[in-house]
């Protein structure tokens, strides 16, 4: 390990206390001359260097600096609209009633995460204002940060070339981006801490600084605090220091880590003991539920094959679904990273670097143990801790491939050896540096259009949420005399793909967050006795067109510029209109015709039901559930899309 090279910081801190006293035993004076020799040495050659390191310094921070800006850029577009917006509402929704209602919870929305990620919104909305776009520029903001943080770790672990190629695969990462860099979970912001926590440990076995441990201990128990699938890292933190560095034990540095872990969670542990360990019951309930969405259980062999295929996947930037396995294991990007992600292995295997070896192990061990979903877009947030590690193992690889044999570009020409045989050695070692960056530009190009490939499908599929924005946006701009908008009661059992949050729920939490008043009723065909010309209404779609088309007359809407209505696509599940001037037929109920044309089908008439035919919610629909804010850690008990909890 790093502490057993030459010249370490233990060594210094030695010396330096050996030259600070003033008497000296004879058997340490040849090493202080020695000592003494090195050090003069080594002023003389700093002097020397001194100019050209600040040049290395600065090109280091520009590069890096750049780096960010680009991670930043190709995170940006769609944020708030790609992908549509999931269960995270009900967090979000969380932190509002943390700073509207006073609540103070002791976990998340599921009770087996802590409520950190809450309280951070709910301190954001109280400094900047409630807004629907803080959540996902707060988890933009730490995706780009965990490049950062990959390419100091990758800096310790194997130097600035490998750290600066792996942060800048992570930072043109298809799947970073879309899931741990878009959605605002408590569960995407986890890679940030145990980044952290890694090159905290890094730093400590390379320096032989145990003192380091507990804030490496505080940052490893965030991360599980806001998901537990930071566990793994925690495990591997533990054993690093058990095979490495086992003299520490005996001092006080690894218990107070482990402690200050602990503390970190202190309010699930509490939660626990009032409830009865309700975190563990709920878990095995969200196990029993994914099981149940996959179909049957396939063993642990199954998951561990599924994880391996999701995590090359998310390498490879194979972000759309085929049909088999054989699709996944000939695409060109998926066998370039997997290759290289086993060269990088080999390497730090021979390195004896145990620590990442040992994250990405356990990682891939345990996980399939509560877990059988991997893949790339939303359940790529359980592999997201290990993704930097695996990027830095790609950019390893890389490294070897373009500088592994370059002394060869300058051995010299000796008596058995011709000058021609020289010059034939040289394009085989320029070959390699070339190879090395075609490879580098072809993942990095191939990443960020598998992303440009997975936006045009959402946005071809409406399954975006850049509608949500425009509703909430409109009923701003309109003021008032649209106010409250009206909510169809039917949004509550419609979502816009699957992961997406519950239409209602996104629709009335947005709206909430602007200040934009809004009521949900159950919109049958007749219009509400209390409706106002010019105000909103967001119209679920039914379950046929014509249905659609009959419920927009009856209701009498209008378009948002007053004109005639144009209804609605089924695929684009909603539609957003204002209630025109009553007449008789919309506002009695009677008999009487009223026309809605649908979008892209012409003109349609309809009649206008009459007020006895007018549908009402069922017995079973129950209360309306607009954004539950739930309390501390209990669940909510409302259904989510496909069951997406995490």
């Amino acid at each position: 390990m790093y502490h057993d090279r030459p010249g370490s910081y233990a060594d210094l801190s030695v010396a330096r206390r050996c030259f600070s006293g003033r008497r000296r035993p004879p058997e340490v004076r040849p090493i202080l001359a020695a000592q003494s020799r090195a050090v003069a040495l080594a002023d003389g050659v700093s002097a020397r260097t001194t100019p050209r390191a600040r040049t290395w310094v600065v090109a280091e921070v520009l590069a890096v600096s750049g780096l960010l800006i680009v991670a930043t850029l190709a995170r940006l577009p769609e944020l708030l609209a790609i992908p549509a917006f999931t269960d995270e509402v009900e967090e979000i929704a969380l932190g509002l009633a943390i700073l509207r209602d006073g609540l103070r919870p002791l976990t998340n929305v599921d009770p087996y995460i802590g409520p950190l990620w809450n309280y951070a919104l709910a301190g954001l909305f109280w400094l900047l204002g409630p807004s629907i776009t803080i959540p996902r520029a707060l988890v933009l903001t730490t995706g780009v940060l965990t490049v950062l943080l990959t390419y100091l770790l990758g800096r310790v672990w194997y130097g600035r070339r490998v750290g600066l190629l792996g942060a800048t695969l992570l930072g043109a990462s298809a799947a970073h981006t879309a899931v741990n860099s878009h959605i605002a979970w408590s569960n995407c912001v986890t890679p940030v801490f145990t980044t952290a926590g890694l090159l905290l440990i890094a730093y400590a076995l390379r320096d032989d600084r145990p003192r380091l441990l507990p804030w490496a201990g505080l940052l490893l128990g965030l991360a599980f605090h806001t998901h537990p699938t930071a566990m793994p890292i925690l495990m591997a933190a533990g054993l690093v220091v058990l095979i490495s560095q086992r003299r520490w034990l005996a001092g006080p540095w690894p218990y107070i880590a482990a402690l200050v872990g602990v503390a970190a969670n202190a309010n699930l542990i509490i939660y626990n003991l009032l409830t009865g360990g309700r975190t563990f019951s709920y878990a095995q309930e969200v196990q029993s539920s994914y099981e149940h969405e996959v179909g049957e259980s396939t063993g642990y062999l199954g998951r561990l094959a599924d994880l391996l295929v999701g995590l090359a996947r998310a390498l490879g930037s194979a972000l759309d679904q085929r049909d088999s396995l054989l699709a996944y294991a000939t695409d060109p990007l998926v066998l370039v990273a997997v290759t290289l992600l086993l060269g990088g292995l080999i390497v730090t295997v021979r390195r004896r670097s145990w620590l990442p070896i040992l994250a990405v192990a356990t990682s891939i061990l345990t996980l399939p143990l509560v877990n059988p979903k991997y893949d790339p877009i939303l359940e790529v947030r359980y592999l997201a801790p290990i993704l930097p590690v695996c990027l830095l193992w790609i950019g390893l690889g890389l490294e070897w491939l373009g500088s592994g044999h370059r002394d060869d570009l300058r051995r010299p020409v000796g008596r058995g050896r011709s000058r021609l045989a020289a010059l034939a050695d040289q394009p085989t070692g320029t070959g390699r540096v070339v190879l090395a960056a075609l490879l580098t530009t072809g993942l990095i190009v191939g990443s960020l259009a598998a992303l440009s490939r997975y936006y045009d499908d959402v946005r071809e599929n409406y399954r975006t949420g850049a509608r949500i924005l425009e509703v909430v946006a409109t009923a701003r701009q309109k003021g008032p005399a649209a106010q409250p908008v009206v909510l169809d009661q039917r949004l509550d059992k419609m979502s816009l793909g699957p992961g997406a949050g519950i239409v209602l729920r996104v629709l009335h939490l947005a709206l909430d967050l602007d200040g934009v008043p809004s009521k949900i009723e159950w919109l049958g065909e007749e219009r509400p006795h209390d409706a106002r010309p010019g105000q909103l209404v967001v119209l679920a779609a039914r379950s046929k067109p014509q249905f659609t088309a009959e419920a927009v007359a009856g209701l009498g809407l209008r378009a948002i510029n007053g004109g005639t209505a144009r209804v609605h696509s089924q695929a684009s599940r909603y539609g957003l209109y204002q209630f025109g001037p009553a007449t008789s037929a919309t506002a009695g109920g009677k008999a009487g015709a009223a026309v809605a044309t649908p979008a892209g089908k012409g003109s349609v008439t309809v009649a206008a039901p009459p007020a006895k035919g007018a549908a009402g919610p069922p017995t079973t629909q129950g209360k309306p559930a607009a954004v539950t804010r739930p309390p501390s850690g209990a669940a909510t008990g409302t259904a989510r899309s496909a069951r997406n909890v995490h």
